[in-house]
C-alpha cells in the first residue's frame, strides 16, 4: 500500500521535469522540486534545504556507497549520464542517491522506485520529504526526528543535527 502512496504525486511532479527547457538550470529544478515536496509533506522548506546542504551541498548527482560500520565512499559524477552509468553498473543496493542522499535500499527500493529514477530531483525531493515527515510523525517535531533522517546511531545523529543547525543559522534561523 505504501508504494502507491507516492505514485500519484510522483507522476504529477515528473511533468515539470520532463518539460524543463534546456536553459533551465538544474539548481532551479532542484529548488522547485524541493518547494513542491516540502509543501506536499508539510515539512519546512528551509529544513529540507538545510538537510540537502549537509548531505551533498546541493550537488545534483551525488552518490554515496555505504560500506557498513559508518564507512562510505562518496562519488560525485560530473553529469547525469555519468551517474546513470555508475548506478547501472553498480550491484550495490545500500547507496545514497541525489542531493538529499536518499538511501535506495531503505527507502527507494521499498517504495518501488529505481536507482535511476531517484536521480530525478522531483522524485528525490519527494522521498526526502517523505522520510523527514515520517520521522517527525513518529518522534514529534524534534531534533531527534531530524537526526533520524540521517542515522539511528546516537553519535552520528548528534553530529548530524549540529551540522543541520549550523546550516539553518546561515539562513538566519536560531535553532535551539
Amino acid at each position: 500500500m505504501r508504494k502507491y502512496f507516492l505514485l500519484q504525486p510522483l507522476v504529477i511532479c515528473l511533468l515539470p521535469f520532463a518539460s524543463a527547457s534546456a536553459e533551465r538550470n538544474i539548481h532551479d529544478i532542484i529548488s522547485d522540486a524541493q518547494y513542491r515536496a516540502a509543501a506536499r509533506f508539510q515539512v519546512p522548506f528551509e529544513l529540507l534545504n538545510a538537510i540537502m546542504q549537509v548531505e551533498s551541498k546541493g550537488y545534483p548527482w551525488a552518490l554515496c556507497v555505504n560500506l557498513g560500520n559508518g564507512k562510505s565512499i562518496p562519488i560525485y559524477p560530473r553529469t547525469y549520464s555519468e551517474a546513470v552509468q555508475y548506478l547501472a553498473g553498480s550491484g550495490r543496493d545500500n547507496i545514497d542517491i541525489g542531493p538529499w542522499q536518499v538511501n535506495y535500499h531503505y527507502i527507494g527500493k521499498r517504495l518501488g522506485v529505481t536507482k535511476i529514477q531517484m536521480l530525478n530531483p522531483y522524485i528525490s525531493s519527494l522521498l526526502a520529504a517523505y522520510k523527514l515527515s515520517s520521522e517527525i510523525m513518529a518522534r514529534g517535531y524534534t531534533w531527534h526526528a531530524v537526526g533520524n533522517y540521517h542515522s539511528y546511531n546516537l553519535s552520528r545523529k548528534i553530529k548530524y543535527v549540529a551540522q543541520v543547525k549550523k546550516q539553518l543559522a546561515k539562513y538566519g534561523f536560531r535553532p535551539n
